[in-house]
């Protein structure tokens, strides 16, 4: 632009805090004085519009009719009122319509694309390219200037970057055009309407507050000079001429408002003239602040003229100038810049507020008074949040809150994805959990969160997911005790879930048929089907209703949020209409379109207040201005902020760029040089005070490093040394300085509830045997005689004596929890489980808290069926007078395989009244509905896998059954139940005539061998897990399980004479093994057998005759016999074939030690009865060895046992030795020691 002769541009320049903006006031009041009635427009950031007004105002000492205050936006608005009709304009594109075009610019170019291909798939990609469309336009570059300078560029990559970016913009372009839409910058529009506004005829403009313009601005800027009489600006620089040249090396302090000086003197000349400002008149009052002054300047002063007076010193901020004199150097005891060093982030905000207090509380300031500046707010928004609230200070966070969490969110993409993912349960739940969607007629919120929560543990307990949805009803119960009737408790729900599940698929049915088209549709569609969901549902009323629910509640915050939510969600409605139109868009298009939308809504606040503490960041509060400022947050990567990726267009590229006359913004280096110009404005807002803080730790618990700047400031001796705040409140004993630095638990003390807060960590202290100090009980006696905080001091106080104990409970109450009939039932497993932990024995059974049930197929599931259907089998077996043995292979292939689809179709049937059309034979082959179709794979899935493990486990059976003399004598023998053998009684002992334990249990298999008139017995418990018992878990009551069936079998069998064989764990699996190369099938065989997984385990009779007629123990090469541990009883003999082998001794038990296993076992029963019988359900889990009783609890939660107020009821360990002898002895039984250490 040429020189302009005719009007006359005016600059104040001068360092911050000089008094620049007060000129202007004065220039504006004396152009008022001189030119009545002419318009004067003060140009402002559009975050610094309504301080600026105020400011004005009180500098004129009233009102001003003729001043407009206004930012660009409110400029552009301004304009266009002025220029009526001439300027209407139809509403531009946002960013959700921007993206919708990009988008489709993208998959219009995909196919062209090469270096930016991939780059074109990327989800967030469209923010990347439109940040630089935004750029672009800014510094008014098009596609034709990419495509020239394409052509000069050296980097041919470079060169097919620009190209392809033209292509993109072109297809963007053309998308407008198409549709008819008016994507122009709001600044290109505004000054094309400046040129027949009446709004700057007799003008006169100040330009205030801004540090670096685009080129764009530039151009408004120009067109302002040039309609208005007079125009001033107000430029930040230091006002010494050697400093200003200074600005000229990259990376200077002040180089971009350094580059508006020599663009504006580049473009006007002789026509700019310029003043000087170089006093301090924030910081001093008006004092002169030269640097050779030694009198009583404040430390703001000293860090303005000193250290960011010279420019050259704090350029780089980890420079090294042992040149620069500090006012360490020249006056040790001159007050210094407060610096504070704090644990981590939390701990750096209590002490920033703890210290805006004391200002208010001591020092006579007001809230308003006070500002804390950050690099950006998210970081710190929260955690100062919490922390005025915990301090009851009034406070506004100048930020715009994202939506992203709010309900409405939650809802608009759980309704994309129950589509994208069929039915997934979790997209449901996510929908329904928004508590915007009706799940039935006139259910209050309470009402219907039930009936969320009651579907949600239907679907868990039965597996619907799916397509299981779209069915009509959901048949699925579960029936009573006695596998036949249901119970009205079953039914009512059954009924309930039905009803919601149907009141869901009313309306989600249709939008489910609708968005899982193939093809998809148009922009226009998508938003009116979705508006059209949203108003059925009634959004809009339940919305509203929230709002008005928060207003009365005082939530200022909750309000908007609903309020600009609601209006935020129809603009991307009415923008995906408007710009989408007739595009199409697939289902996942729209999803990724509605991500980026929701991470670009945010809702704005008003203050709520006139005083009070204002937190803004230093891009938005570089304007403002407050007496007391604390610069928080300067850690290393925070602030200055860490520069990333550099973005589409690297910096080397920009550099190339510049270098064939095309200029775009600085990339991340320039970025990162702009760090320190951001700290110096965060510094000079402050009139009176300043404080810098810090962090030790990151968010994430990492160690954080102080800024650069911190040692630069503190080793040139503008900032003082920094106060450590650590993790724990500081303690000072009586007797102290009464002083606030000398005392300084007294800055704790503000509000009654957050010192009563305090004061619970103090007791803990005290606990731990320190001396509590006097405040803390002045406290603790003001409150207990203060009846508004007397509950809740008792409140914290609680803590002081909680050891989370849990009481005896009263013998009525344990009667009637356990004793019915004077009699407590129930398996052994209860009995373990008490002896395990007492309070995991009451939560279950007492209390009977239940964990979710979820429908799976794990190894509990496959257990059951292998349970039923190995006793189908055996049964059938024993009917034909046959044993395992007597099974050949093809008997054995097609007996499971009957046996397996039996059980699956009762499996299938078993929760519902399904008919027999949903039997397994009638899932096999092509089923009409999807959902048939997956459940019928699923389900043959099962039936497969129980069919191969029930085939390894019976082959297994089958084998040892051949290796072995015994026999099958009885399967799934109950005792306690109805039909089987009577319950094993134990006497309580607890004084009430008779009370008695009588245990029930299911034996899973009975095994006898008769060698003559005696007759051995075998009891074999099925187990698909690993399982193990020792004589110390016997002891200490946690493994009764055998022993106890061994009791019951022998109560009953007792006339018959019947000897211990041995009771045992014998594994029932389809087991796997890691090998690290490749096997034949024998050396297959062989691994399985010299392996544990099919081992049994548990006790076997001593005797190697017996021993030997339960498995093949001997072998034969030659004439030679040899023994061997057998794969079945994994216990070695003696050479001869006479004697245990002394490491396995551990592993059998004579007669005698049989019986006095089962005498303690009915004694521990009876110990563990009367515990319960006297209410004793303390936490009190047991901890064996490595193993203890929480590491696979359904309660921890609810008891919240805790090492540092609970213990472990540690057990010592014991050899099968030591444990038989301490049985004995608890039984007295005298005279009779344990053998020798076997080992175990």
């Amino acid at each position: 632009m040429s020189q302009v002769e005719d009007r006359v541009i005016e600059a104040y320049i001068g360092p911050a805090g000089t008094g620049k903006t007060q000129a202007a006031y004065e220039w504006i009041k004396k152009t008022l004085e001189a030119h009545p009635g002419e318009t004067l427009i003060l140009l402002v950031p559009d975050a610094a519009t309504y301080k600026a007004e105020r400011d004005l105002a009180a500098y004129m000492g009233g009102g001003f009719s003729s001043v407009r205050v206004v930012g660009f936006s409110r400029l552009a608005y301004q304009v266009y009122q002025s220029l009526g009709a001439r300027a209407v304009r139809e509403e531009g594109l946002s960013k959700v319509g921007r993206n919708l075009l990009l988008r489709l610019a993208m998959k219009r170019s995909q196919q062209e694309a090469h270096l930016l291909n991939q780059a074109l798939k990327q989800a967030q990609f469209s923010d990347v390219l439109g940040s630089l469309m935004t750029e672009c336009r800014s510094f008014k570059v098009g596609p034709e200037n990419l495509r020239t300078s394409a052509n000069k560029v050296q980097d041919p990559n470079l060169g097919e970057k620009l190209k392809e970016l033209a292509s993109l913009m072109e297809a963007y372009d053309g998308l407008v055009k198409e549709a008819n839409l008016d994507d122009r910058e709001g600044l290109e529009v505004l000054i094309e309407a400046l040129k027949d506004s009446p709004l700057l005829t007799k003008a006169h403009v100040v330009i205030d507050g801004f540090h670096w313009f685009t080129p764009l601005q530039y151009e408004l800027i120009y067109n302002l000079v040039k309609q208005a009489q007079r125009t001033l600006i107000t430029i930040t620089l230091p006002s010494d001429a050697k400093e200003i040249a200074y600005q000229s090396t990259p990376g200077a302090l002040f180089s971009r408002p350094y580059e508006v000086y020599m663009t504006l003197q580049g473009t006007y000349g002789q026509a700019l003239k310029v003043t000087f400002f170089k006093n301090f008149h924030r910081y001093s009052g008006g004092h002169s602040a030269k640097k050779d002054t030694l009198g009583p300047i404040s430390p703001l002063e000293d860090l303005m003229a000193g250290f960011f007076g010279r420019p050259q010193v704090v350029s780089a901020w980890g420079a090294d100038d042992k040149k620069e004199k500090s006012p360490r150097n020249r006056e040790k005891e001159r007050a210094r810049i407060p610096i504070i060093a704090a644990y981590n982030r939390e701990r750096e905000a209590d002490e920033v507020v703890r210290r805006i207090l004391a200002l208010v509380e001591e020092k006579g300031a007001r809230y308003r008074d006070c500002m804390i500046v950050l690099r950006d707010s998210e970081t710190y928004g929260d955690i100062l949040e919490k922390a005025f609230q915990t301090y009851e200070v009034p406070y506004f966070i100048d930020q715009q809150k994202p939506m992203r969490t709010h309900p409405l969110a939650d809802m608009m993409t759980a309704l994309l994805e129950v589509v994208r993912y069929n039915y997934n349960n979790d997209a449901i739940f996510r929908l329904l959990k928004t508590d915007l969607v009706p799940v039935g007629p006139d259910l209050d919120l309470e009402e219907a969160r039930f009936r969320v929560d009651q579907l949600e543990n239907y679907c868990l307990e039965f597996g619907v997911h799916h397509y299981k949805w779209d069915m009509p009803s959901w048949p699925w119960m579960v029936k009573g005790p006695d596998g036949k009737a249901y119970s009205d408790l079953e039914e009512d729900r059954h009924k309930q879930v039905n009803e919601t599940h149907r009141a869901i698929m009313d309306w989600l049915e249709d939008w489910f048929d609708f968005a899982s088209k193939v093809d998809g549709h148009t922009g226009r569609e998508w938003a009116q089907e979705i508006y059209g969901v949203l108003d059925r549902l009634g959004v809009a009323e339940t919305l509203y209703g929230w709002a008005q629910e928060a207003d009365e509640a005082g939530q200022p915050v909750e309000k908007a949020s609903h309020e600009q939510m609601y209006s935020q969600v129809m603009n991307f409605l009415n923008q995906l209409a408007r710009v989408g139109g007739d595009q199409f868009l697939s289902l996942d298009e729209l999803a990724l379109l509605l991500e980026e939308g929701l991470e670009d809504m945010n809702y704005s606040m008003v203050p709520p207040s006139l005083d009070h503490v204002l937190v803004t960041t230093v891009e938005r509060g570089y304007t403002q201005e407050r007496k007391h400022v604390f610069v928080m947050g300067l850690n290393d990567g925070l602030f200055p902020r860490k520069m990333g990726d550099e973005g589409l267009i690297k910096d080397r590229e920009r550099a190339a760029l510049v270098e064939v006359d095309l200029k775009l913004a600085g990339g991340a280096l320039a970025q990162a040089f702009n760090e320190n110009f951001l700290f110096y404005l965060a510094c000079s807002r402050a009139q009176e005070s300043l404080t810098l803080s810090y962090a030790n730790l990151s968010g994430e618990g990492e160690a954080a490093e102080p800024a650069l700047v911190i040692k630069r400031l503190i080793d040139l001796g503008y900032a003082a040394d920094p106060y450590a705040v650590g993790l724990t409140l500081p303690m000072s004993q009586d007797g102290e300085g009464g002083s606030y630095e000398e005392r300084p638990e007294f800055s704790y003390m503000w509000k009654p509830r957050q010192a009563l807060s305090l004061l619970s960590s103090r007791w803990g202290e005290l606990v731990d045997g320190q001396t509590l100090s006097s405040p803390w009980w002045a406290l603790f006696d003001w409150a207990l005689g203060n009846p508004h905080y007397r509950l809740r001091l008792m409140e914290i106080s609680r803590g002081l004596f909680d050891t989370n104990e849990v009481a005896p409970i009263h013998k009525d109450v344990v009667e009637g929890l356990f004793l019915s009939h004077n009699y407590m039932t129930g398996s052994v497993t209860r009995l373990e489980k008490y002896q395990a932990c007492p309070f995991k024995f009451y939560a279950e059974y007492g209390l009977k808290l239940k964990a979710r049930k979820v429908a799976s197929y794990g190894a509990p599931e496959i257990g059951t069926l292998l349970h039923d259907h190995l006793k189908t089998l055996g049964d059938q077996l024993l009917k034909e007078g046959k044993d395992w043995r007597d099974l050949s292979p093809e008997e054995l292939h097609k007996h499971c395989q009957a046996v397996a689809k039996e059980g699956m179709d009762q499996s299938l049937l078993g929760y519902s009244d399904l008919g027999e059309e949903d039997r397994l034979d009638d899932q096999e082959g092509a089923l009409e509905s999807p959902h048939d179709a997956s459940d019928a794979a699923y389900n043959k899935a099962r039936y497969d896998r129980l069919v191969k493990t029930l085939e390894a486990t019976v082959r297994r059976l089958v084998d040892w059954s051949k290796k072995s003399e015994f026999s099958m004598d009885a399967l799934e023998k109950s005792f306690g139940m109805p039909g089987g053998w009577p319950s094993v009684d134990i006497d309580l002992g607890l004084g009430k005539k008779g009370a008695k334990i009588k245990l029930q249990g299911q034996i899973d298999r009975i095994d006898t061998w008769k060698n003559g008139d005696a007759k051995y017995g075998l009891i074999v418990d099925y187990k698909t897990g690993k399982a193990t018992i020792s004589g110390g878990e016997l002891y200490y009551g946690l493994k009764l399980q055998l022993l106890t069936y061994w009791m019951a079998y022998t109560r009953v069998k007792g006339n018959e004479g019947i000897i211990p064989a041995g009771t045992i764990y014998t594994p029932v699996k389809n087991a796997k093994l890691s090998v690290s190369r490749p096997l034949s099938k024998e050396q297959a065989i062989k691994e399985f057998e010299s392996a544990d997984v099919y081992r049994n385990f548990g006790y076997f009779s001593n005797s190697p005759d017996v021993l030997m007629k339960m498995d093949e123990l001997k072998t034969m090469d030659g004439p030679k016999i040899n023994y061997k541990a057998g794969h079945y009883v994994p216990v070695r003999l003696t050479k001869n074939g006479t004697d245990i082998n002394k490491q396995d001794r551990w592993k059998t038990k004579s007669l005698g030690d049989y019986q006095v296993m089962t005498s303690y076992v009915a004694h521990k029963m009876g110990e563990i009865g009367q515990g319960i019988g006297r209410g004793d359900f303390a936490i009190r889990p047991y901890m064996y060895k490595k193993a203890n009783a929480c590491s696979y609890c359904d309660y921890k939660t609810v008891c919240r046992f805790e090492s540092s107020r609970n213990r472990y009821n540690y057990l010592d360990s014991l050899t099968e030795d030591q444990a038989l002898d301490k049985m004995r002895a608890d039984l007295g039984i005298e005279g009779v020691q344990g053998g020798e250490d076997n080992g175990n």
